[in-house]
């Protein structure tokens, strides 16, 4: 259960999977692959080119949000295919639910009909990570939520501290 007050949180699968694959154009449309496109993603190194991402090890580790800046969904999130498996509020039994394919995960599981599966909560990962968003409400609300999750992959992304070192 959501708390009432709180700013923002992970979204639902059914909120993920609406940024990932729904056109807003089109409503009621839903495209096959998470980069607002009938066209299969390619796995590839980053680079502005449309229906692009970071899968089936074509970098063999994450990327900055938006290294692939023509693969926006039609929603205009980055990233919503490739990168990191991200958590989703969204329970299934005693596991929780991911999307959207890693970074060493094949193209075709980028796809609207096979990007989600159910992970035991207590798992941790280099392939998997969250998206943080605003709670329904104002546009401030939304702005912020923006804000929050550029702030959350800047630093999923900074290397481990080196514990070792002495100086």
């Amino acid at each position: 259960v959501r708390n009432p007050s709180a700013a923002f949180t992970r979204p639902t699968e059914d909120e993920w999977y609406k940024a990932a694959y729904s056109d807003p154009a089109n409503p009621g449309t839903y495209h096959a692959h998470p980069t607002g496109s009938p066209i299969a993603t390619s796995c590839t190194a980053p680079n502005a080119l449309p229906d692009s991402a970071n899968c089936d090890g074509a970098v063999g580790a994450t990327t900055d949000v938006g290294s692939y800046p023509g693969s926006a969904s039609a929603n205009a999130a980055f990233d919503l295919g490739g990168n990191v498996w991200e958590w989703t509020e969204s329970i299934a039994g005693v596991n929780r639910r991911i999307r959207g394919g890693s970074f060493t995960s094949p193209a075709a599981t980028l796809t609207a009909t096979s990007s989600g599966f159910d992970e035991d909560p207590l798992a941790a990962d280099a392939e998997l990570g969250f998206r943080v968003v605003p709670e329904p409400g104002p546009i401030g609300g939304l702005v912020a939520g923006w804000t929050a999750l550029a702030a959350a992959a800047a630093t999923r992304r900074r290397p481990p501290l080196d514990t070792n070192r002495t100086s």
